[in-house]
């Protein structure tokens, strides 16, 4: 054990945690819908049934434009937090 990590005070800031609750809540979003468009791929490669690939296909569209949502309140939670800490008006 390092001479560090024995004060009380090491590993912590004095700052604000970055990012923001709300980042990392978007990020968790944009994770679950990563694994789910990942397993939605695979499942269309496996299916022969054009109706339900079109089905499919359908659904990861939606997915994507939910992804596009994320990216937009994820930067918007952005410029919130630079906000607040001083670095844009």
């Amino acid at each position: 054990m390092d001479e560090k990590s024995s004060l009380p005070m090491y590993g912590t800031t004095c700052g604000p945690k970055v990012p923001t609750q709300e980042e990392e809540e978007i990020l968790a979003q944009m994770m679950r819908l990563k694994q789910e468009v990942r397993a939605l791929k695979q499942e269309i490669s496996s299916v022969k049934d054009p109706t339900k690939k079109e089905e499919l296909r359908a659904r990861l569209d939606n997915l994507r434009a939910q992804w596009s949502e994320l990216e937009q309140k994820k930067e918007e939670a952005r410029i919130r937090r630079m906000r607040l800490l001083g670095y844009e008006d």
